[in-house]
């Protein structure tokens, strides 16, 4: 039997149905995984290299959560203004997709700050406290790993596509505030 959730989070609202999902099912480790290759393929497509911004991770990891975004991403080549084109035109996605992101943004911060954790407690990543960023470590453990948890391919893909934006026009692609 599953544990009791908490009825109450801790601004004293009641618990919506998609925060009992992550609750229930979303597992802190395979998110740090996805956090980690979102960071390393936002550090791979970078013009310099530079370390993921913290606020990309708590708008890469709802999306990488979001089947309906995770499969645009899988099926997209053209970069993140193509997929958000498709999540805006609503034909492959249903139109309330676009409207539920920034929810969900908002109810999955704990699970996202759950993975960051994560990584900082295995030594997979630090935190670059004045550029507000997060540093992925190599780790050839990860590296020689022939098969690797669903979904890490599409978060290095994002990564790579959202190093190639600045913030604003991330936050006017997804409506997602940062």
């Amino acid at each position: 039997m599953a544990p009791e959730l908490p009825k109450y989070i801790v601004r004293g609202g009641e618990l919506s149905l998609f925060e009992k999902e992550i609750a229930r099912v979303q597992n802190p480790a395979y998110g740090a995984i996805l956090a980690y290759y979102l960071a390393k393929g936002y550090a791979e497509g970078h013009v310099v290299s530079a370390p993921i911004p913290l606020p990309y991770l708590f708008i890469g990891l709802p999306f990488l959560l979001t089947p309906q975004v995770n499969d645009l991403i899988k099926h997209t080549t053209s970069g993140m203004r193509a997929v958000a084109d498709k999540i805006n035109s609503g034909a492959n996605t249903g139109s309330d997709l676009l409207m539920t992101l920034l929810p969900r943004a908002q109810a999955s911060r704990e699970f996202t700050l759950s993975c960051i954790n994560v990584l900082l407690r295995t030594g997979l990543a630090s935190i670059d406290v004045p550029a507000a960023s997060l540093v992925i470590h190599d780790n050839t453990e990860l590296a020689n790993r022939r098969e690797l948890p669903a979904g890490t391919k599409e978060a290095a893909k994002l990564g790579r596509w959202l190093s190639e934006l600045s913030a604003f026009e991330v936050t006017s692609l997804t409506k997602v505030v940062l």
